[in-house]
């Protein structure tokens, strides 16, 4: 947990619910504030302050006349999933600016990201499930356990990205460029649109989860990809 994270939980954990909502809120703020300033570096800090402000808990909305509320606004709390969107929607309005910003473990299952640059970008145990990747720049990015189900990566540019153990499961991989990208451990059975050429291109493909066609290629014809690589002392 970083210092911003101890401090929001240190702060939020003494207030009324109400102002447990306002402090989110104003969290938020400070978030378009950030973005919207001179300061590359400072908006660098705002980008990776998302993933924390999605997972603040906010206590359930009570109803007088209905005491189970009451209870549950005291004593359980839950993900403020408005905010949750609102992040979502920031970083789609930004995509054409996320070269190299560490948006790692970040919830943006659905988002819409075509043509998005994510040069270098962090997003390693990211949410990107359903996302609209086509024709993004991912060159680079760290893509490490990165939830990718049910992505849309048409033509998108994944030349050495790290994909390891990231699931690709019905992510659609036509057109997309795959050139020494890094899929060790990666899921990719039902990704659609993924052919022997794409994969060939590939820097490694060891211990990876392929349909059974597709390895059975791999093995006949780059039997290499499937080795275990050497790791660099």
């Amino acid at each position: 947990m970083d210092t911003f994270s101890a401090i929001v939980d240190e702060q939020t954990e003494i207030l009324l619910p109400s102002q447990k909502v306002d402090i989110i809120e104003n969290r938020v703020n400070t978030i378009y504030l950030q973005l919207t300033g001179p300061d590359s570096m400072i908006k660098g800090i705002a980008f990776r302050r998302i993933e924390t402000i999605q997972q603040m808990e906010c206590p359930y909305k009570p109803n007088i006349i209905n005491p189970l509320t009451i209870y549950r606004s005291l004593f359980k709390k839950k993900r403020y999933e408005g905010v949750v969107d609102l992040m979502k929607e920031t970083v789609e309005n930004w995509k054409g600016t996320l070269k190299s910003v560490d948006l790692s473990e970040t919830s943006l299952a659905g988002t819409d990201l075509e043509g998005a640059n994510l040069e270098g970008a962090d997003l390693s145990n990211a949410d990107l499930s359903r996302a609209t990747l086509f024709g993004a720049n991912l060159e680079f990015a760290n893509l490490q356990e990165t939830n990718l189900e049910g992505a849309n990566l048409q033509y998108a540019n994944l030349r050495f990205a790290d994909l390891q153990g990231a699931d690709l499961q019905i992510a659609n991989l036509q057109n997309a460029y795959l050139g020494d990208a890094y899929l060790e451990g990666a899921v990719l059975v039902g990704a659609t649109h993924v052919t022997i050429e794409q994969l060939s291109k590939v820097a490694t493909l060891y211990d990876a989860e392929l349909a059974p066609e597709l390895l059975a290629q791999i093995k006949e014809q780059y039997p290499h990809l499937i080795e275990k690589p050497k790791r660099k002392k």
